[in-house]
C-alpha cells in the first residue's frame, strides 16, 4: 500500500526485530521494485516494541515521520491527507488518523477506530494507535531516546503531543487496521 499512495514517500525504514519468517525475503523483492528508496535494518538480536521504534525513528531522514506497523494496509490517499493537515497547521507537530478494523482478508468491520475509543472513553481524544500516527521530524528531540521505563511507544508520543496540546485528529479512515478477532456484531454485513 506505500508503493499506491497518490504522494509517494520519499523513503521506507524498517528495522527487522529479528523475524523468523520471511520477512526479510519479503522486504527486499519490495525494495527492488519500490518507486522510493527503501532502508532496511536488521537487529542482531531482539531489542522489542519500543526500542526498535525508537531505532526506526532515529534512522528516519523526511520532515514528516510516518509510523506503520508490518500487517497495516493504506488507503491511496493517506499520505497526501495528512501532508494536506501537516501544511495546513504549522504549528502542529503530530497527527493521528482514523482507521478501520479489518480481518486478515482486509474485511471491514462496522466500526472505526476513533468509534471504538470514544465509545470506551467517551470521546475520541485517547485514539492513540501507533499505526495511525504521524509527526514532524523536529518533534524527535522531544522524544529520543525513549525514556527506560516508558510506557508502549505510542502512548509515549502521544502523552507528549496532548501535554504540549501539539495534536490534530483526521476524523477521516485512511487505512485498514487488522485485528486477529473482530467480532461478528462488528463486521460488515
Amino acid at each position: 500500500s506505500f508503493a499506491k499512495q497518490s504522494l509517494l514517500p520519499t523513503e521506507l525504514v524498517v528495522c527487522d526485530d529479528c523475524s523468523s519468517d520471511q520477512t526479510l525475503e519479503i522486504l527486499e523483492d519490495f525494495k527492488r521494485t519500490a518507486p522510493f528508496d527503501v532502508h532496511i535494518y536488521k537487529n542482531t538480536h531482539n531489542i522489542g516494541l519500543n526500542k526498535n521504534f525508537e531505532k526506526a525513528i532515529s534512522l528516519c531522514s523526511g520532515d514528516l515521520i510516518f509510523l506503520s506497523d508490518q500487517d497495516d494496509v493504506w488507503f491511496e490517499s493517506k499520505l497526501s491527507m495528512v501532508c494536506d493537515t501537516f501544511n495546513s497547521h504549522p504549528e502542529i507537530d503530530v497527527v493521528i488518523n482514523d482507521a478501520m478494523y479489518a480481518d486478515e482478508f482486509l474485511e471491514q468491520s462496522q466500526t472505526s477506530v476513533l468509534e471504538k475509543a470514544a465509545n470506551y472513553a467517551g470521546s475520541n481524544g485517547g485514539h492513540i494507535a501507533g499505526a495511525c500516527t504521524a509527526f514532524r521530524s523536529r518533534f524527535q528531540r522531544f522524544l529520543l531516546p525513549f525514556p527506560k521505563e516508558c510506557p508502549p511507544y505510542d502512548i509515549y508520543i502521544h502523552r507528549f503531543a496532548w501535554l504540549l496540546s501539539n495534536k490534530l485528529i483526521v476524523n477521516e479512515s485512511l487505512q485498514n487496521k487488522k485485528s486477529k478477532s473482530i467480532p461478528r456484531k462488528f463486521r460488515k454485513l
